[in-house]
């Protein structure tokens, strides 16, 4: 378990509050699970970086929790919905099952999800996932496009899926895609705005990975980036 920091053992004393030091306080705050609020990184991080011994910044404080929220999302934390942030990951238990510690895992169990189709090769996975009453209505309407969550793993497996999704829907998700890359966070970055220049943002969706769009809009995104142009030093 990652200790609390204390005045003494605080090693900011005396620094003007950063936006990375945001992010490593909501490391310490938050285990995996937990949901941020915005508002916490504008009210309550700056305060508790005063209380140990750090001074307060004089940048506007909504600047920063932008910043450090971005920064965070880089990693393993998610969008959870009207701007609040969800840290990833499955928290230590002992034999009792009582949780212990603030560190995180990514699922090691069998897998309860499989895409329809994976493409590429890699470590880190880039994936696309809708709801069957969603599918549904697509083809009720006879569109190719509908509401689909584009987001990134660090791992070659869809662990994560089923973490966002297993006891938060009533559905349980469809993977039309899943891509094995070598920069998930690139990839992930890329296809979302690509697909906004193109107006498939679902701007009113909770979050912001959702877009109207389909398999195929996904994959040509996807070969276009693995194709540089002749003689382009890609390395």
């Amino acid at each position: 378990m990652i200790e609390p920091w204390t005045p003494d053992s605080y090693p900011y004393r005396g620094v003007e509050l950063k936006p990375q030091m945001l992010c490593e306080l909501a490391e310490r705050q938050f285990p995996p699970g937990a949901v941020l609020q915005r508002k916490w990184l504008i009210i309550e991080a700056p305060r508790i970086h005063v209380e140990l011994g750090g001074k307060s910044s004089s940048v506007d404080p909504i600047s920063q929790a932008k910043k450090a929220r971005s920064t965070l999302l880089t990693g393993n934390w998610e969008e959870a919905g009207f701007g609040s942030i969800r840290r990833v990951g499955i928290p230590n238990s002992t034999e009792d099952g009582e949780i212990t510690g603030t560190s995180f895992v990514e699922s090691t169990t069998e897998l309860s999800l499989n895409a329809e189709e994976w493409f590429g090769k890699g470590d880190e996975t880039v994936y696309c996932y809708t709801f069957p009453s969603l599918v549904e209505l697509a083809t009720f309407k006879g569109d190719q496009r509908m509401p689909m969550k584009i987001g990134k793993t660090a791992f070659p497996s869809l662990d994560r899926v089923s973490l966002q999704c297993g006891v938060s829907n009533p559905e349980n998700p469809v993977v039309p895609l899943a891509i094995r890359v070598e920069n998930c966070a690139l990839y992930e970055r890329a296809l979302h705005r690509v697909l906004t220049i193109w107006n498939r943002w679902i701007d009113d969706a909770p979050g912001s990975e959702w877009f109207k769009t389909s398999k195929t809009e996904i994959l040509s995104i996807v070969q276009f980036l693995n194709n540089p142009p002749e003689g382009a030093d890609v390395k």
